[in-house]
């Protein structure tokens, strides 16, 4: 059993008895993407909880959530496109979720207005997060937080081709990136974390 079942359990238990309110934006790409929103009253700020691959908000922020509340911030949970009740086919490892996130900071400086923003992200929404950042975000974002990223789509790639496939990464890597460019219409190189970091403001 992991070690922190319970914790989590527990804390996902809490999340789901609160008054969670579904909401929905439309993606640069006419994708429907839907976010829980739990509220405070006298809220000091807001944060939008980027969850990683795979998974959901209330999952991977089960146990900051409440803490969250409690300190009188405003959450926002998104679903990743093609996770949990968000459309999309295609997960693309930060490269347009950057581009809702940013959509989500606009949809929050709207709905919340006056009131500081701050994006935090859990693994690939880590990666997601910090792309976000090397664009345009609203004025009333003043920070991110990012929990155990990785440095590009293409770098993740060849890790785990590597230790846990055995695979080259030289013999799979371009035909994936051919793949992708066409199926998904993404490039991996504009996944580069470090690139837009050096943009951040």
């Amino acid at each position: 059993k992991a070690p922190y079942a319970d914790r989590v359990n527990s804390a996902m238990k809490w999340i789901r008895s609160q008054d969670l309110k579904k909401v929905m934006i439309r993606s640069n790409d006419r994708l429907r993407l839907v976010a829980r929103i739990l509220e405070c009253d006298a809220p000091r700020g807001v944060i939008i909880l980027m969850h990683g691959y795979h998974s959901c908000a209330i999952h991977d922020f089960s146990c900051a959530v409440e803490y969250y509340h409690n300190l009188g911030f405003n959450l926002i949970m998104p679903d990743h496109r093609a996770h949990g009740d968000s459309d999309g086919k295609y997960i693309t490892f930060g490269i347009k979720e950057k581009d809702d996130c940013r959509l989500w900071a606009e949809f929050a400086a709207r709905r919340y207005k006056g009131l500081p923003i701050l994006l935090d992200g859990m693994s690939m929404g880590a990666s997601t997060v910090m792309l976000a950042a090397g664009g345009k975000l609203p004025d009333a974002v003043s920070g991110i937080i990012a929990d155990c990223g990785y440095s590009s789509p293409m770098e993740i790639c060849k890790h785990i081709l590597k230790t846990r496939m055995n695979i080259p990464p030289a013999l799979v890597l371009p035909l994936a990136k051919k793949i992708a460019e066409h199926r998904a219409d993404i490039k991996f190189e504009d996944g580069d974390v470090g690139r837009a970091l050096i943009r951040n403001t």
